[in-house]
């Protein structure tokens, strides 16, 4: 059974990711959008916690009357508890399910030893890996997550509400300041420099799908990923449009400072440079204003 690991990166496009393959019947997600789950049930199982354990089949509609905090839950608890979900999730269609996946940005974060150990753990679970790497332009990732933070935690807006109290003439230099703060702490989000060698060491050189998140707006870019996970391609009546962004962030619209942005491009020069080498012509013009 394939297995899609999305690697990243917040603000880079899996919500688009997401709600397209959502649509598609050869595809299963276990109702879980960004598990956020492998670091601790990665953790617990290393630690022993569900040592000898076996796989358990869940059935779909027990699982569906479960509450959102309940299946985290019970998905966090250990990599037993997690690869059951996706196992059941493989057979509640068995007619149909070519792939499941794990759609969470954070992913890629996680470090070499976690990754490693949820590699052997899933391949011995009988899963065949397929890790997507969603890249986008470090300097409007960062900005776009900002934006959001601020909006969250700052403004109180709640996510997906359409509302916001963002006020430029109010709130313009508090967001700049957080952009350039939250510099340091977020960097390894972007820094793909150092995120590709480590993920090749682990999954293989050749092994990873690269997707640049500014292509993914282009007509039938879902292709790829289709064609990547072993799926039929959507046909023309099925494949739901690009989504518009949703959520009271989304409605923040906001043109930083010049020096912001080269604060952060100056931040990333190295990301930038490793990228160009390593894609060349393949690098989307957004990456290049």
């Amino acid at each position: 059974m394939n297995f899609l690991l999305v690697l990243g990166v917040q603000k880079g496009g899996t919500t688009w990711l997401h709600r397209q393959l959502d649509h598609h019947p050869q595809y299963e997600s276990a109702y879980i959008k960004e598990w956020r789950c492998i670091e601790k049930a990665t953790n617990a199982t290393i630690n022993g916690t569900d040592a000898d354990k076996d796989t358990v089949f869940i059935k779909e509609e027990d699982w569906k009357l479960k509450k959102e905090l309940q299946k985290r839950r019970f998905a966090n608890k250990s990599l037993c508890n997690y690869f059951s979900i996706q196992l059941s999730a493989s057979k509640w269609d068995p007619l149909n399910t070519r792939c499941v996946g794990d759609a969470t940005p954070s992913n890629g974060t996680k470090s070499e030893e976690t990754l490693t150990f949820f590699k052997q753990s899933a391949e011995k679970a009988g899963f065949l890996l397929k890790p997507i790497l969603i890249m986008r332009d470090p300097i409007a990732r960062h900005l776009s997550a900002s934006i959001m933070n601020f909006s969250m935690q700052r403004l109180k807006d709640v996510k997906g509400s359409g509302i916001t109290n963002f006020d430029p003439e109010l709130h313009s230099e508090a967001l700049e300041l957080l952009a350039i703060s939250r510099l340091e702490k977020w960097i390894f989000r972007g820094q793909y420099e150092k995120q590709i060698p480590l993920f090749e060491k682990i999954f293989g050189e050749g092994n990873v799908k690269y997707i640049f998140s500014e292509n993914l707006r282009k007509e039938r870019a879902i292709d790829i990923v289709t064609d990547y996970l072993n799926l039929d391609r959507f046909q023309t009546s099925g494949l739901p449009e690009y989504p518009e962004e949703k959520g009271a962030n989304a409605t923040i619209k906001y043109e930083f400072k010049k020096e912001t942005k080269d604060s952060i491009r100056t931040a990333f020069s190295e990301t930038y440079s490793f990228i160009y080498e390593r894609f060349g012509d393949e690098v989307p013009d957004a990456w290049l204003d």
